[in-house]
């Protein structure tokens, strides 16, 4: 994986923000890119590849508004862990032979759950 230190990206509070597959980091934040957060940040990049991209970004959008329209009522939910790409991301970040067997869409699963990842 690609990685590209800058001053910009990720936001405050992120250690990395994978984009189409490149990692970018800032400088400070090198320290933090262990092996887990590559294993999960390779999961996002196969996420992103069988959405050719574009329809991973819109999914990715579309349900955290929805997580986050949900936590307005539930104050419990994080709706950045609650979104299933993050949620298959962290189940298996700590697995270093998951992505060889990986099932095509297998965060789809994690659509089905209905309660939001409680803070």
């Amino acid at each position: 994986m690609k990685v590209v230190v800058n001053k910009l990206l990720p936001p405050k509070g992120f250690t990395g923000v994978n984009l189409f597959g490149v990692l970018f980091v800032r400088k400070r934040y090198l320290p933090r890119l262990t092996e887990r957060v590559f294993r999960h940040e390779r999961i996002h990049t196969a996420q992103m590849v069988e959405m050719l991209f574009l329809f991973f970004y819109v999914a990715y959008f579309l349900e955290w508004i929805y997580w986050l329209i949900r936590s307005l009522f539930d104050k419990e939910i994080d709706p950045y862990r609650s979104i299933s790409f993050e949620r298959e991301a962290y189940v298996h970040e700590y697995d270093a032979e998951y992505l060889k067997r990986r099932k095509f869409f297998a965060a789809w699963r994690f659509h089905f759950h209905v309660d939001g990842v409680k803070n």
